[in-house]
């Protein structure tokens, strides 16, 4: 936004023959500053592919019978990283047998604070600090249940990924996630910052590992079906073909 974001959010609608947004809160947030563009949803397409065995990465999981949970994204406050250190704290006074890798990349501030407060809650044999690796889908397939703690997910491309994987996802409740999350379904959601209400939600996908392989296997069919690269072709060809035939009708007029 080299221009300020009030102003470039309005340019965008006085400049755009249509808008495309990849969630329907991210259509809600820049609608009002559109004008008469109305913001168009089609969700990304999202395909897995095997990466192989990452020798990259030794397999962090150390306990037999915790459940193994895991974190992708940049170390950041609003990643929420944070949320998912302390339900770990939480299920380690419960006796819940619990384990959390953090996969990302991190400026070094971040990095050392996370650090510090795995260090603080004496969980340094039961969260793992790993560094980000384009091919994490082989460690998230050994994962029980995949943790989005976002503040605030535009769209949550890495829970798509781990629904295609056919595992479970506990995400916040806020952004573009309760888009791709069905609660009590595909996983569940939870208020952003509410550690009691995470921690008991991973608490009971540990207790209950058919509710884990119903919910995966459910995630799946649901990615599968949704998150397609037919699906985002249609969408964004029929948007493209409005715009053009629009064009075509008005004279001096051409497509943006």
């Amino acid at each position: 936004f080299d221009f300020g974001e009030g102003f470039t959010r309005r340019m965008v609608g006085r400049l755009s023959a249509a808008c495309i947004a990849n969630s329907r809160a991210v259509a809600d947030e820049y609608a009002p500053c559109l004008g008469n563009v109305v913001p168009e949803v089609v969700y990304n397409s999202v395909e897995m592919t095997s990466d192989g065995e990452d020798e990259s990465h030794e397999t962090p999981w150390r306990h037999e019978g915790a459940i193994r949970c895991m974190v992708v994204g940049r170390i950041h406050p609003t990643k929420g990283q944070e949320d998912a250190i302390r339900a770990m704290a939480q299920l380690d006074r419960a006796h819940i047998p619990a384990e959390l890798s953090l996969m990302g990349r991190a400026d070094p501030d971040d990095r050392e604070h996370v650090q510090r407060m795995i260090h603080e809650h004496r969980l340094t044999d039961r969260v793992h600090l790993l560094p980000f690796s384009d091919r994490f889908a082989s460690l998230m397939d050994t994962t029980d249940v995949l943790l989005v703690c976002s503040r605030r997910e535009a769209f949550g491309r890495v829970a798509v990924e781990a629904m295609k994987l056919g595992k479970p996802v506990i995400g916040t409740s806020s952004g573009g996630i309760p888009e791709i999350v069905q609660h009590g379904t595909t996983g569940f959601l939870y208020p952003p910052g509410e550690i009691d209400e995470l921690a008991a939600r991973i608490g009971e996908l540990h207790g209950n590992p058919t509710v884990r392989r119903s919910m995966g296997e459910a995630g799946r069919r649901i990615a599968d079906s949704r998150f397609t690269s037919a699906n985002y072709g249609r969408d964004v060809e029929k948007i493209l073909r409005r715009v053009i035939d629009r064009a075509h009708g008005e004279p001096g007029s051409s497509p943006g």
